[in-house]
This record gives structure tokens, sequence and C-alpha cells, in this order.
């Protein structure tokens, strides 16, 4: 009995995120471009997707979860009177945070960057992909060194309040004093600055996209479509492009 209502507290968490999954590759699917689908760019997106949608349920998932591990009245059920099996369901949820931010910090630094650089540039040729991929390389580098940099701060800066005050303490001192009070607990301290910048930037970021959306949703009502004179012609010019390219191509 008791096995069965712990499995049962963590079946709807699995109905959740089998919903999510659901949700995230039909939502990549419904507007990505149909002529110009990737599979790997596909898998990519519905992977991100998947991964902040689970992260953001971490927090309601952990504050149901201790909620149904009691009663009303406030009394552990029969499942978590042990204190142990209260602590191995608390080391589970600690390993999924840690897993899910791990793989946010992974995708924002390394495979989303590193995707989206190297299809920047349409490949014309078969042997552009080395440069490609290079390319794709370099610009992925900068983000790995904006990331160890965000470590390095998350690392020392919380340390620098506990500074000795001495007058007489010179530069290298400090940073002997910041060396030898490293611990484990600063690990943590860096992947809580990793995140919370990431979330700062991403609220910046939807803050102007919502922004932009509430202004240009109503103006796009009160202009209204284009006329079909203005669609053929946008038609003609693009068809004329498209013409002029193929006459390149088979001219190489």
């Amino acid at each position: 009995m008791l096995i069965l209502a712990s499995v049962g507290s963590w079946l709807p968490f699995a109905i959740v995120a089998l919903f999510i999954i659901f949700f995230s590759v039909i939502f990549t699917l419904r507007y990505q471009q149909k002529r110009h689908r990737n599979y790997a760019v596909t898998l990519v997106c519905s992977v991100s997707l998947i991964i902040a949608l689970l992260t953001s349920s971490l927090l309601p998932t952990d504050i149901i979860l201790v909620s149904f591990m009691k009663y009303p009245n406030g009394t552990y059920k029969e499942w978590t009177v042990n204190q142990t099996t209260r602590d191995h369901i608390q080391k589970y949820v600690e390993v999924g945070y840690y897993v899910l931010y791990g793989l946010v910090i992974l995708m924002t630094f390394l495979i989303n960057p590193f995707l989206f650089f190297y299809y920047e540039e349409k490949q014309d040729e078969e042997g552009q992909t080395a440069k490609r991929i290079r390319s794709a390389a370099k610009w992925t580098a900068g983000f790995i060194i904006f990331l160890i940099i965000l470590i390095i701060l998350g690392v020392f800066f919380p340390q620098l309040a506990t500074l000795p005050s001495i007058n007489s303490t010179s530069e290298w001192d400090n940073v002997k004093y910041l060396i030898d009070h490293f611990d484990g607990s600063r690990v943590e301290d860096s992947i809580s600055f990793t995140i919370f910048t990431l979330s700062l930037i991403g609220f910046f970021l939807l803050t102007v996209y919502t922004g932009y959306g509430s202004i240009a949703c109503p103006l796009s009502l009160i202009r209204g479509k284009r006329s079909a004179r203005l669609q053929q012609a946008t038609i003609e010019e693009q068809r004329a492009e498209l013409q002029n390219q193929i006459r390149v191509l088979k001219l190489r």
C-alpha cells in the first residue's frame, strides 16, 4: 500500500511531463517552415522547449509534492512518516533541479548557439560545410567564454563581502583569501548566479517581445492585410530573384 501511494504521488508529474513532450513536439512542427525542414533543428528545438517547460514546472512540482506528503492537519502520511523516505524524495527532487538546470546551461551556451550559427548561412556548395563548422565553433566559443566569466563571478563575487577589512592587505592577499576559502558551496553559488543571469536576460527579452507584440498586433489589425496587387508584385519580385539565382547556378 505504501509503495502504491508513493508511486501514485509521482504519477501526476509523469503525466505532466508526457504532456509537455507532446506539446513541444507539436508546437515545433506546427510553426517551422515546411519547405526548409531539418531534422536536427527540429530535434534541438523540441528538446530545448521540453527542457525549458520541465524546468519551469520544477517549483510547482516541488510544492505539490511536499503538500501531497501531509494530511490537511499537518501530519505526515503513512508512506512519508519515515525520515529516510523523505530524504530520498528530497534527494530525487534536488537531482532533478541540478539535471534540468545543467541541461538549460548546456543548451543555452553550447548546443543552440552552434546549431544557430551553423545554419545561419545557406549551403550553396558541399565544400562549405567545414567553413560553416568553423564559423559556428568560433561563435560558440564566445558563448562558452561568457559562461566561464559568469561561473567565476558566481564563485568569487559572494565572497567579496567577507574579505578582511585591513588597509595593509594587498590585492594578492585578497586573491589568496578567496582561493583558500573556496569550498563546495561556491559551486552552487556559481550555478545560481548563472541561472539568475539567464533568467534576467530572458525576462528582459520577454518584456521587449511582449511589449512589441502588444503594439504590433493592434496596428496590424488597423492597417489590415496588403492588397492583392502588392502581394502579386512581391511574388513577381521573389520569382525573378529565384530565376536569377538559378541562372547563376547554371553558369557555374
